[in-house]
């Protein structure tokens, strides 16, 4: 099979020799030298068709990006065969490629016949590929097809890609191929199309390490093929903390909606979207030949034979402490299970539910009722300190490094709603920027109500929630209407509301800052005591708690606003960060999961000029100096369109509009007229 892929990587190569330079742009000598300290820099499209040109001399040289490239004139290259890939089987990338958190946008690649096919054709051993973006266009190729790399055997960080991606076998939203190293932080989010065997959302196969990412796009696999899956077609690695939420279909067999076919290890995983096949079909793995452990499914699953919650087929392997919720339906019912349709292994600790699958049989397992599902004393043997976490009777079990829920999202979606209370009338209206409404005039609140909106009864959505500041009383009811807390007295004249998840246990805690001495006070909203007169801050230090180190639980941090320096540590006492420069008297902060590492990083938004400024606690700049707002623009944190990583969003206290585009340039809302004089957009520190 390799020998007819590289035949026809020749004659492909062949034949874009043959072709007029004049329907492409020549190659760009960069400025730079290639080494560490002078990296070639990359600034316009000219630039990578001189990588791909001497792509033989890449060993060892860095590259890193200095602007976004528009790279849309590649649609007419070569009679419309589009950008030629940076790197192949016989001449590798082996160099440092540093995308410096920018984007190439409308890159197009149309090469049915030729395989190793991406931004990237061919990543050697060595080579690293870190902080890119690709957004729109589109990748076409035959086999080993990636939006960013076709084959890679390097070291792949913090890049995506938002394009579709079609070819025969091995095809992903980001590679076709990943045989070593680690593939981290990563995500794809375009429509994945294959007529061959592995197809997946992000990896078509994989043969190493995926940890920490996912893939949100549809994944199709036609033909009497094998092996399509949500994040990975095929895995023969270790896929950890990732997940797919995208529909998966396959005409052939061993279909799942995080990979298709297991056959080392899954880890701490998830998929939630519907999964169609012919036979080994199941919500998380179609067929599994060795481990899986600490994962969940609750997309519907619809399959010939052989087909199951979770898994379609434990052949070889072992399932322990999973579960699945989502419908199973078929025609076999000798092979048709709520959590595993046949078993022929071990199965243990783990559970489906049979009222939301409608299957009361499975190949191993344990039925349990929907309100058993959401009780913890069912899941025997099951770590609920360090992987999972569970709000009992209200939520199933989710793991503990999915964080909490994005803020202002009230309907659960996984996005930020556009959040307004009336600060006259106490009234909330709340909608999504696609336009539902979720809330109008709602009202929960008065004159002295102060708006905290969070997730304090543990259900995925933030619930309604003011904090009276003449006497220090909290009133919460949920979305619905459910009361969750009513004249809850945690609070005084000077105290400033500073809500959050600080115990870890998928609940919003009811804490407050002194701002007269810098204490601390938090506890539950059951009243059980957290933290009492903690100490850390001081009359100008601004509290600007969210979770900095990615352990599930909300730190103590305050900002400076006298010199823009950052002190952070945990409830627990651990020193996070000290005196972390990253502000100054005119920078407003507003942190967050900027870069979808998990974790709040550094941001400030310049009140002068409308710039942000971003950079992750280790260091790492995410965005400078990148302006998206003005003097009357007040800067809104959260993720409003569910990637999974905080835009920069602004709402325009005169206008009344709302303004917000992604940490990659993407514009999500312009000018959304939602809002009057007398309404006020919640955000941190108000």
């Amino acid at each position: 099979m390799k020998k007819r892929m590289l035949v026809g990587l020749v004659l492909g190569m062949a034949m874009l020799l043959v072709l007029s330079a004049a329907f492409a742009q020549t190659p760009v000598v960069p400025a730079g030298s290639g080494t560490e300290g002078n990296p070639y820099q990359i600034s316009q499209l000219g630039h990578l068709v001189w990588m791909s040109t001497t792509v033989a001399s890449s060993s060892g040289t860095y590259y890193t990006v200095q602007n976004d490239i528009d790279a849309s004139e590649t649609t007419n290259w070569y009679s419309g065969d589009g950008f030629f890939p940076i790197g192949n089987p016989f001449i590798p990338f082996l160099g440092i490629f540093n995308g410096n958190g920018k984007v190439i946008r409308n890159l197009n690649i149309n090469l049915p016949a030729q395989s190793y096919v991406g931004l990237f054709g061919y990543v050697g051993r060595g080579g690293v590929v870190q902080d890119m973006g690709l957004i729109g266009g589109a990748v076409r190729g035959d086999w080993y097809v990636g939006g960013l790399i076709g084959y890679n055997w390097g070291k792949v960080s913090r890049c995506y890609t938002r394009g579709p991606v079609s070819g025969t076998g091995c095809v992903g939203g980001l590679a076709g191929y990943h045989n070593a190293d680690t593939v981290s932080v990563c995500y794809a989010m375009g429509t994945i199309t294959g007529n061959g065997d592995a197809v997946g959302g992000l990896i078509g196969g994989n043969e190493a390490t995926v940890i920490g990412c996912h893939a949100t796009g549809p994944v199709t696999g036609m033909g009497v093929h094998y092996n399509i899956g949500g994040l990975v077609g095929i895995n023969h690695g270790n896929l950890l903390d990732s997940y797919a939420t995208g529909s998966v279909i396959g005409s052939g067999n061993c279909v799942g909606g995080l990979t298709g076919g297991n056959y080392l290890s899954v880890s701490g995983c998830y998929a939630i979207g519907s999964v169609t096949g012919s036979g080994n079909v199941g919500g998380l793995v179609g067929v599994n030949q060795s481990q899986i452990s600490d994962c969940f499914s609750t997309g519907r699953v619809v399959g010939t034979n052989f087909f199951g919650g979770l898994v379609g087929a434990n052949n070889n392997g072992a399932v322990n402490r999973c579960y699945a919720t989502g419908a199973v339906m078929g025609h076999d019912p000798d092979t048709i299970g709520g959590l595993v349709g046949a078993n022929f292994a071990t199965v243990s600790d783990s559970y489906w539910d049979t009222n939301t699958t409608d299957q009361t049989r499975s190949s191993g397992g344990t039925g349990k009722t929907t309100p058993e599902m959401k009780q913890q004393a069912t899941f025997v043997g099951w770590d609920f300190t360090n992987i999972w976490r569970l709000v009992e009777n209200v939520t199933y079990p989710h793991l503990r490094w999915q964080g909490c829920v994005p803020n202002n999202d009230f309907d659960g979606n996984g996005e930020s709603e556009l959040t307004i209370f009336d600060t006259q009338g106490g009234y909330w209206y709340i909608r999504p920027v696609s336009n539902q409404v979720v809330a109008w005039a709602n009202q929960w609140g008065w004159s002295t109500a102060k708006p905290v909106p969070g997730d304090y009864d543990g259900d995925g959505k933030y619930d309604l929630a003011v904090f009276d500041t003449a006497g220090g009383y909290w009133y919460i009811k949920s979305i619905s209407g459910n009361v969750v807390t009513w004249a809850n007295q945690w609070g005084w004249s000077t105290a400033k509301p500073v809500p959050g998840d600080y115990d870890g246990d998928g609940k919003y805690d009811l804490a407050v800052f002194d701002t007269a001495g810098g204490y601390w006070y938090i506890k539950s909203a059951s009243n059980s005591l957290i933290a009492w007169a903690d100490q850390w801050g001081w009359s100008t230090a601004k509290p600007v708690p969210g979770d900095y180190d990615g352990d599930g639980k909300y730190d103590l941090a305050v900002f400076d606003t006298a010199g823009g320096y950052w002190y952070i540590k945990s409830a627990s006492n651990s020193l996070i960060a000290w005196a972390n420069q990253w502000g100054w008297s005119t920078a407003k902060p507003v942190p967050g999961d900027y870069d979808g590492d998990g974790k709040y990083d550094l941001a400030v938004f310049d009140t002068a000029g409308g710039y942000w400024y971003i950079k992750s606690l280790d260091g790492r700049v995410i965005t400078w100096a990148n302006q998206w707002g003005w003097s009357t623009a007040k800067p809104v944190s959260g993720d409003f369109d569910g990637d999974g990583k905080y835009d920069l969003a602004v709402y325009d206290t005169v206008t009344c509009r709302w303004y917000i585009k992604s940490i990659d340039g993407r514009v999500i809302a312009w000018a959304v007229q939602w809002g009057f004089p007398s309404g006020l957009a919640p955000a941190l520190g108000d």
